[in-house]
Order: structure tokens, then sequence, then C-alpha cells
């Protein structure tokens, strides 16, 4: 190379030394830090292990390198934040809610640092600091799928932790529409706690749950729903987790034996969110605030099945799976607010709102007399009734709730137009249509029919020997059951009889015609026509219509298959609807929906709403929330639709005749959730107790030796000798329960009077000397008296066998402790006194020792309900019966332990007060306050020597156990607030003085014999003397006795 070439050259050397090598030596290379909760290692399972793992995909895309610093206390967060900050870190990766605290902190000292917390958001959004938060009702809807196609008793359940704390109803919530969109006839049951580290308190929800019948749970509670949870799994029901896989944490990775019940566990992906905003980071197009991460970009999903796959048919992976893709198309909501910041959740779509449908397609002309059936699908076909010009038609549509479009369908072998007939869903293909009128001027039918809607085609399914024609009449469908009852026939009479005829649900045959004479116990249920009929809670119910007598009708007739009875249901002073006819009446499981129909009076439409709960027999009218509804209106039609997009049901009305025209509108009406409320009764033949829908089962049966356990005449259950149970009880202690109200209210009025008098009188010598303070501590013992007598009637609850344990043990030493120490007081000083010598005992003393009295049976009374807290339970009262019989009684493990420990220091205060009598017998008439507190510790113990072994010959007349115990503490605390009070009062009464009240002479004796001291001269005056110019030294003794703090 020439010297003219090389200078050139060497240059552009250097240009590309510096334009290309030089930046390229100097990439930097991303170091990202993820800081675990406090205990929490990146190998655990949980949030913390799934951040690592998508930091270290991050890392692993832009050559860059992970580090972890991992904590035991909450103390070392900030030291470990520092020391990143210090070592030139990208990214601070916090995981979890218990360091948004410090989170937020740092990050205001360190506004250069970048940070990322996990599951935590900021409102307002901190400039340096992305937040990462779920969609978690969109995870627990893909759990919540998966339970409705599993659960086999149809109930599910979920724990949650404080409802307060955004996640946990999301989950919850949306677990439950997921479990509606594949088992609309499931039950939900939620539960929320308000601590996430107590096992025993999610074991407690879990067995609630079970007992009500829950077979699947999903918990959002913690450790605490994690115990939930295995109760359930060990007991070989499904369980779901949320947050992370619980099969890795809570099972140990399948260590524990019943992880094949865990069938997997609602995820936030916190690996695709870390690993989504790392790789911002290395971008530099880092974005501050809140991220939400859903479905839409796999923020969310479902652990795998692990050791469960085997409940994962294929349905139900095709359902999950569909389930998922929905929420990602964002085709399906779960009716609940993702939320961005704020984090506001759960927003329950509207109940009781009207609105007018769509009506997309060709639609269907005004009509009447027509018949609207919905399917589980969600599609409704519309068949037959009268148009305008009174045109019958048999023209027979499809509407598509979800769609809100109509389609006209053109089957083979239609039926000829009719109007006045009944319709019923066959399962899922069929629809039957039976009778009708044929030509509006009564040629009426006795045809039945049978649409396939697979098929598109009709077929005819009439056979001899079935009902009459007629129209008007009414139709359900229940248990592979077609029912028929009443109508008008073609001579125009009014009928009243019931038929029924098998139409299968997978083929659409049908068998033979049966009438039905249903046993009506009595019951005059007259013939009628133009009433509703629908199929609930495994009974037929017909409501309203037109009498054979021409009377219009609220009567709900209800007819059960299972022992083929029909009755008039009582509805009492309850709210119901009133007289109708031509109404609509749709069910679904468990309820009716009543809508509209025509009045009693000329031109009355009626379109109220009224729902009717099939388990526990009782109406509700559902009051609409908008202003806008449907007209008055009659010979309409009305079905249940089920919104499978918000997982709510929905009435469907279409068309009927109001004042004015025919109508050809599909509105709509949103349905509640129809409560149940559950209540326990007890099983005789079982010797156990269950839980059933209220309602469900009478009070009282003793054929089957079944009853509600709040309904006992003496709040216990006999089985075996039930004279005391049942509508006719007797003896009943209501009356005695009243009694004892009287009574102790009386006793409660008197020591408001004995206290109002010693207010009164508070200075008066007699109370002075008395020591008021303890006369009145002794009154409020008396009113706890009266008040325990309360504790032992009615049902026994745990609450209240928690109480009897405390008030009656508490009053009585209340009472009797003041009277101890006084006795006490009194032979203490009068002993001092034989020997001429004068001590003091001061209140502030004597109430020392009321207090310790007091401490030993708190001590006892603590232990008990700590180490065998009692409980209602059902417990065998005696063996020596022919039968044994069983009662609700307050238990425990060690309950006769403590009992008789309780009873032993009760006891043992009572002989200490005999004694102490017993020293005080010979105390002079002049200390008569000291024979009154005597004759009330005699009073004590004459009734527990005489009650206590009564009440133990008495342990298996619970009755009269009840009234002895109440009479013994009524006479007891009666007697004992006399012998206390009168005395003093009728001394006030009297205007005596101290002196006048205690003593019957100016002089008393040095001793309590009766015989003169020969210690003293005779010429001299004893030292108990008093002199006229000397201070009475009996006045030093009382003021001793009676008065310590003044002596």
């Amino acid at each position: 190379m020439t010297s003219a070439f090389r200078k050139p050259f060497a240059y552009l050397l250097l240009g590309f030394f510096l334009a290309v090598v030089l930046p390229a030596s100097a990439v930097h290379a991303q170091r990202f830090a993820i800081v675990p909760n406090a205990g929490g290692t990146v190998t655990d399972g949980t949030f913390n292990q799934f951040a690592y793992e998508g930091a270290l995909r991050a890392a692993s895309a832009v050559g860059g390198t992970v580090l972890v610093r991992e904590s035991t206390s909450d103390a070392e967060y900030v030291p470990i934040i520092e020391e990143l900050v210090a070592s030139d870190v990208d990214c601070i990766v916090t995981v979890g809610f218990l360091l948004a605290d410090v989170t937020a902190q740092q990050s205001a000292l360190f506004p250069e640092q970048l940070f990322a917390i996990v599951d935590v958001s900021y409102n307002p959004e901190l400039q340096n600091v992305a937040g990462v938060v779920f969609r978690e009702d969109q995870a627990g809807y893909l759990t919540g799928v998966i339970a409705g196609l599993v659960s086999e008793s149809k109930v599910v359940a979920c724990i949650g932790g404080p409802e307060f704390i955004p996640p946990i109803p999301k989950y919850c919530n949306g677990f439950r529409e997921g479990v509606k969109s594949t088992c609309k006839e499931c039950s939900f049951l939620v539960e929320y706690v308000n601590d996430f580290f107590d096992d025993a308190l999610g074991q407690s929800v879990a067995q609630r749950f079970m007992a009500l019948g829950a077979d699947v749970i999903q918990s959002a509670a913690g450790p605490t729903g994690s115990a939930a949870v295995l109760t359930f799994t060990r007991a070989g029901l499904w369980g779901f987790g949320v947050d992370q896989d619980e099969w890795v944490s809570t099972y140990g990775s399948g260590s524990e034996a019943s992880s094949r019940f865990l069938l997997g566990s609602a995820v936030k992906r916190v690996d695709v969110a870390v690993e989504s905003i790392l790789l911002e980071v290395a971008a530099d197009a880092f974005l501050p605030g809140t991220r939400l991460f859903d479905a839409a970009i796999n923020g969310i999903g479902v652990a795998p099945c692990h050791d469960s796959c085997e409940f994962y048919t294929e349905e139900v992976v095709t359902r999950e799976a569909d389930a998922f893709a929905r929420l990602q198309d964002g085709v399906t909501a779960t009716g609940i607010d993702g939320g961005n910041g704020a984090l506001t959740f759960y927003t329950r779509p509207s109940d009781d709102q009207w609105f007018e449908m769509l009506a997309i397609g060709l639609r269907p002309s005004a009509r009447s007399g027509h018949s609207f059936t919905g399917f589980p699908d969600g599609v409704a076909l519309l068949f037959g009734g009268t148009t305008s010009g009174n045109l019958i038609t048999n023209s027979l549509y499809a509407y598509d709730y979800a769609a809100q479009t109509w389609t006209l369908l053109t089957p083979s072998g239609a039926p000829t137009p009719r109007t006045r007939h009944t319709a019923v869903a066959v399962g899922e293909r069929y629809l039957a249509v039976f009778g009708g009128d044929l030509s509006g001027d009564a040629t009426l039918t006795d045809e039945l029919w049978v649409y396939d809607r697979a098929e598109n085609a009709w077929q005819s399914r009439s056979s001899a020997g079935g009902p009459a024609a007629r129209q008007q009449h009414a139709a359900a469908y229940l248990d592979g059951r077609m029912y028929v009852y009443g109508g008008q026939l073609s001579n125009f009479a009014v009928t009243g009889d019931l038929w029924a005829i098998d139409v299968d649900a997978s083929s659409g045959s049908v068998s033979s015609w049966q009438q039905i004479r249903p046993e009506l116990d009595g019951a005059v249920i007259e013939a009628r026509r133009q009433h509703s009929a629908a199929a609930a809670a495994g009974r037929i119910f017909f409501f309203g219509g037109e009498l054979a007598s021409t009377e219009i009708s609220d009567e709900l007739i209800i007819y059960d298959p299972a022992d083929q009875t029909m009755v008039v249901f009582e509805k009492g002073s309850s709210p119901a609807p009133l007289e109708r006819r031509d109404a609509s009446l749709a069910s679904n499981e468990n309820g009716l929906y009543l809508f509209g129909g025509i009045g009693v009076a000329a031109g009355q439409l009626f379109n109220d709403v009224w729902e009717f709960n099939a388990v526990q027999l009782s109406w509700q009218q559902r009051v609409p929330a908008t202003a806008v509804e449907p007209t008055g209106r009659g010979l309409h039609s009305a079905t249940l639709a089920y919104d499978h997009n918000l997982n709510r049901t929905r009435l469907l009305v279409y068309g009927g005749q109001d004042l004015v025209e025919r109508s050809r509108q599909v509105w709509q009406f949103s349905i509640p959730d129809l409560v149940i409320t559950y209540q326990e009764y007890i099983d005789c033949g079982a010797r156990e107790t269950f839980l059933a829908p209220a309602g469900s089962l009478p009070s009282f049966d003793f054929s089957a030796g079944i009853f509600a356990i709040e309904y006992q005449c003496d709040g216990n259950v006999d089985c075996d000798n039930v004279y005391d149970e049942g509508f006719n009880c007797s003896p009943s202690t209501s009356g005695v329960y009243v009694a004892f109200a009287v009574l102790a209210f009386c006793g409660v009025l008197m020591l408001i009077g004995f206290a109002v008098h010693l207010i009164l009188h508070w200075s008066h010598p007699v109370y002075v000397h008395a020591s008021r303070w303890f006369v009145l501590l002794s009154l409020f013992g008396s009113l706890l008296g009266y008040g325990c007598i309360f504790t032992f009637f009615g049902q026994p609850t745990d609450a209240q066998c928690i109480v009897q344990i405390w008030f009656l043990p508490l009053s009585f030493t209340v009472m009797l402790a003041p009277l101890l120490a006084k006795t006490f007081r009194v032979v203490y000083i009068m002993r001092k006194v034989k020997t001429f010598r004068l001590a003091k005992i001061t209140n502030v003393e004597l109430l020392g020792w009321v207090c310790g009295l007091l401490l030993i049976n708190i001590i006892i009374c603590s232990i008990w309900t700590g180490v065998s807290t009692p409980q209602a339970q059902l417990s065998l009262e005696s063996e020596k019966e022919l039968l044994p019989k069983y009662h609700l009684k307050c238990n425990s493990d060690h309950n006769e332990v403590f009992i008789w420990l309780s009873l032993g220091y009760a006891i043992a205060m009572l002989v200490a007060g005999l004694i102490l009598a017993f020293l005080a017998r010979n105390v002079s008439s002049a200390f008569n306050e000291s024979k009154w507190i005597s004759f009330a510790i005699y009073n004590f113990c004459f009734i527990g020597a005489v009650i206590i072994p009564i009440m133990i010959l008495l342990d298996n007349d619970q009755a009269a156990r009840l009234i002895l115990q109440s009479i013994a503490i009524f006479v007891a605390v009666t007697g004992f607030v006399l012998l206390l009070c009168v005395p003093k009062i009728m001394a006030v009464w009297n205007n005596e003085t101290a002196s006048g009240f205690f003593t019957s002479a100016t002089r008393v004796r040095a001793t309590t014999t009766g015989t003169t001291t020969s210690a003293t001269p005779r010429n001299q005056p004893s030292k108990l003397e008093t002199t006229e110019d000397s201070e009475n030294p009996l006045d030093k003794v009382v003021s001793a006795i009676f008065d310590g703090d003044e002596a």
C-alpha cells in the first residue's frame, strides 16, 4: 500500500471502530432482581417462584441476569432494596401485597429506580412503579365451569377471606358465574372469613358446607381456605385452589393422599406478567401504573389437573377450553367488572328490571292464546294462537334469546291451526302440544302432537282412552310425564279431571293416557278453566282461573305425584297474588313466576310479577326497578330463559291481549337468584340431626320421627316419649316461662325498690353500719340470679351453653361472697372483743377477699370454656328406659368434671358459710345484722341440700328439672334479698339509730356466755361498760364490725 492510501485507510478504520466496534462492546447487560415475601423462596411453588421463572425467561431473551434476595423477616426488606439500588439493578420486582408499603416508600426515596410489584396497584399511580393485577374473576369463572360439570349434588361452595379485599369477591363471584354457566340448577354457597391463618376456622366452614350438601369447594382465603379445601378432599369431595398451583404448595406435589380430588387451581400467571414488564424495561419502554392481566393475554388460567385428571371427561376438557377461548375473545363476560387501579370488581346485573327485547329476523304477528315454551339452550318455541282478525294459526317460530332473533320454522307434518292449547318442553329436543280450539267457536280437539327440533318435524301421538277434547286447560311436564288438568269441554262444561301421559325425552315416544284421581284429604277443589300450571321442586302447581261457579280464583293448588295428593296452599295472611285468570306461570327447579292475568273487575288487567318459592312455599312480589314495563294483559304466554352470557335467569313474556290490542312484543324481566334457607331437623330413627330446606318437611311428623329442631314444647327432644312434642303438646313450658318472667320482673322491681331506698337513706346509720357498698354488691348479684333463670329456657344453642356456665356461678358468688366476708368480720372481731381487744377489718380489705372468691370462679369458668367448650348436642338422656331417650343438651367432652368442680366450689362456699353461721350463733342480740346474714346462708344451704339430690333423681324429666331448677333459683334469690334488706328497711322506717338497731341494751358483757368476767375489780367499771364521762366502747365494736373504713 502506497503512502497516499495509508492515511485515508487509517481514518476509515478509526471511524469504523468508533461507530461500530466501540458501541457494540459497550452494550448494557440487563440486571433484574426478585424480592420474595419474607420466608418465601423462588422454589416454593407460589407467586415467588412464578415471578422468578418469568424473570428468567426475560433475562434469557435479552442476555441479562436475575438476582434473588430472599429474607426471613419484614425488617430485611429495606436493606435488601437499598443494596439492590446501589448495585445498579435495572428493575426490582417485589412479590405480594405484604411488600406494598415498603415498595411505595422505597420508590419515593429512589425515583430513578424502576420497580414492579405483583398483585398490588396504587391509586394514585407511582411514577416509577408498575403494579400487576389480574382478572381473578376470569380465573374463578374457569374453575366454576369445571365445578358445575363435576358436581353430583348440584351444590358448590366458595370460602373467601375478608370481602373488602377486592380479589377475594372476584374469585368467589367469578366461580359462581362459571358454575351457573354449566349447571344452572346448582346452588351456590359462599362464606367470607376475617382470618387468613386459622386452619380450624377453615375446617369448620368446610364442614358447614358439607352439611348443606356441597361436594365442590374453591378457596380464596389463604391458609384458612386451603384447610377448607383439604377438609373436602380428605372426605372424598372435590376442591380448587387459587393464586398458584396448590398441588405443589398445599398438597406437597402430590404427597398428600387426597390430591386426586384437587381438580386444579385458579391461577394468576405471574410469570407472564413479570416477563412482559421486564421485557419492556429491557426495551426502554417501561410504563408506570397498573397493568391488568386477563385471559386475552394469557394472564390467568387453570393449573394442570395432575392427580385428578380421571375426573376430566371429554366434556369437561372441551367446555373449559371453550370457556377460556370465549373469555379471550371477549364473547363471554363474567358479569364482574375487571377493574383497573381502583379495583372495583363486582357489578351484579340488575335484578327486577323490565326491558323490551330486540326482534331481529322475521317477526311473528301479534297474537293471544298461543304457547311460548323455553328450552335449556336458550331457544323458545312460539306455536299457534289467535292473530289479528281473529285468525287462528299453526305457525311455529324459534326465538334465540342470546341473539334476540326470530326464525320462522317450516316443519313437516304440521297440526291444524289451534289456540288456547297447552305446550310443554320435553327435555332438550321435543315439544309436546295438547288440545285447543281449532276454529274459535268451540271446535275442540283431544290431539297430542310432538315436535322434534332435531328433525324439524311434527308427529301425531294421539291415542284412545285419553282426556276429552278441551281448551283453556293447563299442563306441565315433570319427571318424564305430561300432566293435563281442568279446562272447558266441548259442551262448555268446566272440568276438574287430572290426566298424565309418559313422554320420553330421548325419543319423543309416548305411553297411554292415565287418569289420576288424587287424594284430596278432605279438601274441596272446584273444577276450573283459564288457569295456569308449572312444575317445580318435584310437584305440579296450578294457579287461579275461572271456577265452575264462574268465580275467579286466587288458589294455588299443589299436586304431589309421589303420593298423589292434591291440596290448596294455605297462604294465610302473607302477601299473595289477587284473583285472576289467563295469567302465565313459568318455573325453574325451585321457583314459580306468575305474570299478568285478567282480574275480577271489568277491564282489570295485571302486569305484576310474583315469585313463589316452591321449596319453602311462600309468595313474594317482585317490584320492578324500572319505570318502563309491559302493560297489563291476559292470554299471553311466558317462559324462563337462561342468560349464558351474564349467567342469569330471565322471565320472557310474549304477546297477549291488553285493553286495546294484541301484542307482538318480547319483554324480559331479570329474576334474582332464588334464596333458599335451610332448617335443622332431628331424625329420631337415625339419632342424628340433618339440614333440609325450610318448609320442605312438616314441623312435626310423628309417624316418621322427624321434626324441626326448634319445635319442641320444652326446648328438648324426646324421640321415644314425645308427650311433650307436637302441635298439641302438653305439658308446655311456655306458660311456666311466662310465669317466671312475671315473678322475675317483680323480683327486679323489688331490687330496684331496695336500691332506691338505700340511696335515699345513704347516710342513715343503719346503712352506714351495714356496709352499704356490700349491700349494693349483693343486690347486683341478686339481679344476675334472676336473669340466670332464663338461660335454661328454650332450645339450647352453643352461645346459650356458654352463658349458662358463667351466669349461674358468678351470680351465686357475687351474692354469697359479701355475706361470707361480712360474717367473717363479725366472728373475727367478736372473738377479739372476748379477749378485751378491739380489731379492725376495713371495707377495702373485705372487698379484696370478695374479689378473691370471685376470681376463683372466673378461673374455673375460663378453663371450662377454653378446654371443654359446652355445645348444644343431641345426647343420650337415659339408658334405663325400654327405649333410650335423646335430648338436646349443653355438653362437652369433660362437661361432668367441670360441673362437679364448679358445684364443689359452690358447696365449699356454703360449708364455709355454715361454719361461720355456727360460730356466729351465740353473738349477742346486739348484733342482729349477723343473724340475718346467717339466716341467708342457711337459706342457700337448705335449698342446695334439698334441690340438688332431687335434680339428680329427675335427670330423665327435662320439664320437671327445668321447673324445679327455676323455682330453686327464684326462692334462693328472693329469700336472700328479703333477709338482707327487709330488717334494714324496717329499722329505718321505725327511725331507729344504728345503736338502737344493732343493740338491745346499753351495756355488753365482755363474754357472750352471759356471765361477768372476774378480771375486773368489783368497784371499777368493766372495759366494755359505759360511764357518763367515758366513750362508749360498744360504739367502737359496732364501728369496727359494720363500718371498718370509719372505725
